[in-house]
């Protein structure tokens, strides 16, 4: 096994670690954290298989992205909120990063062909137009309900007060 399959898994384990911790942490603050280092592990990733400008443009776009999402959050969300903790037999859950680093440092690949931002744009535009477009359709409606909601709970506060 080679210091580069290594340090593959070893990113791989420490992404899949942070991913975990957005979906257990009971904190909103603490889970935009964990998002936006699972954002910046799988742009490390993209840079381990010879692909530095998708590494930077995953770390620049989406993880400045989660970054915003998190002011956004701690702005909309009261301080001190936290969730109910979970069950105690998702704890199991917590082998899936060794076995994703494991995985990972044994099965690493051998960057033979950079992806290039014009051939995954090529790709995306060619063969997953109708997917795009969906996507698109799916974030507009996000968002304005996410204004909605916004709006709705101004209006709450000011018929309280």
């Amino acid at each position: 096994m080679t210091l580069a399959a290594m340090v593959y898994g070893l990113t791989a384990f420490i992404t899949v670690s942070l991913s975990l911790g957005v979906l257990f942490s009971r904190r909103p603050l603490l889970s935009g954290y964990y998002l936006t280092g699972t954002m910046i592990g799988v742009g490390a990733l993209f840079w381990e298989l010879a692909s530095p400008t998708l590494g930077a443009i995953q770390i620049l776009v989406y993880g400045g992205g989660v970054l915003v999402m998190v002011l956004f959050v701690m702005m909309m969300t009261p301080s001190g909120v936290s969730l109910p903790p979970l069950a105690p037999g998702w704890r199991i859950v917590w082998i899936l990063p060794p076995m994703a680093g494991i995985l990972a440092a044994t099965h690493a690949p051998d960057p033979l062909r950079r992806i290039t931002g014009t051939d995954l744009g090529t790709w995306l535009l060619l063969h997953q137009g109708f997917s795009l477009e969906a996507l698109a359709i799916l974030l507009m409606g996000a968002l304005v309900a996410a204004v909605a909601i916004a709006a709705d709970t101004v209006e709450q506060k000011e018929d309280r007060g």
